[in-house]
């Protein structure tokens, strides 16, 4: 899967539990607290992130699981490894003007680094998590239109993808 297709899948991910919320807000106003505070979060292999805003370079640097070797993939690994080090640098030395100003020139490099050239592993699902077990309003969810989800009472998993 290409950066920008997972880009736009993290987005509808993104506007369907925000219509999901809205929904089931309106028919259960009592139960609008729960719904409020679900989230998303990305499941990859025995990884799992939670995502509010589209993932950038240092995001991605910590997710690099989801992402398929190739060469720009070594690159963002070496550049986070460096971005890393330079901000230890800077936390050690605050004062140091060189240390700071290297620190802003990687961190300048990775927020301008071209993830649209970057390969993801398709092999992911977007999952609804709970604030807290709520067995009846967990169920509501779960039998949204959206939902890819077991319906039995059971169980508390929901997917969107």
């Amino acid at each position: 899967m290409k950066w920008m297709t997972f880009v736009q899948t993290l987005h509808d991910a993104d506007r369907t539990i925000g219509q999901i919320k809205d929904d089931l807000m309106t028919a259960n106003p009592d139960w609008a607290s729960f719904y409020r505070k679900t989230y998303l979060v990305l499941v990859h292999n025995l990884s799992q992130y939670e995502f509010k805003t589209t993932p950038r370079g240092i995001d991605m640097v910590a997710r690099h699981t989801l992402l398929l070797d190739c060469k720009i993939k070594d690159q963002l690994l070496s550049l986070g490894r460096l971005f890393s080090i330079k901000k230890a640098e800077k936390d050690k030395y605050p004062n140091n003007m060189i240390i700071r100003e290297e620190f802003r020139s990687v961190e300048f490099e990775l927020a301008n680094f071209p993830l649209c050239d970057l390969d993801i592993d398709d092999n992911f699902s977007i999952e609804i998590r709970f604030p807290w077990i709520h067995s009846e309003a967990i169920q509501t969810v779960k039998l949204h239109s959206s939902v890819k989800a077991c319906k039995c009472k059971a169980c508390i998993n929901a997917k969107l993808r």
